[in-house]
């Protein structure tokens, strides 16, 4: 198998929480963290374009009938269970802002 090395750089004040975790894990581990920390964070990019269509998805449920948000201010355990609020929640969720 074919590898590649990658190195980076760390600040010994700024990243001393970097620095206790890589301490508490064998050398030989190290790789493999970096590489799930890596492609979680390239999982979790969202873009102008993820907000739009999230946004659209809600626009076109308001239209439907199918998301009535609460106002603003609204008490959120006042729809708690309503399949429709649960469903406009998860998509703005889903958008990871």
């Amino acid at each position: 198998m074919a590898s590649m090395t990658f190195t980076f750089t760390v600040d010994l004040e700024r990243d001393r929480d970097l620095l206790a975790f890589f301490k508490g894990v064998p050398s030989r581990k190290r790789s493999e963290h970096i590489r799930a920390a890596v492609r979680k964070y390239i999982g979790q990019a969202v873009t102008l374009g993820d907000v739009y269509q999230e946004l659209a998805e809600v626009k076109r449920m308001l239209r439907a009938g199918t998301g009535d948000l609460p106002s603003a201010g609204a008490d959120p355990e006042a729809d708690a269970g309503d399949p429709r609020v649960d469903q406009a929640r998860r998509k703005i969720a889903d958008l990871g802002l």
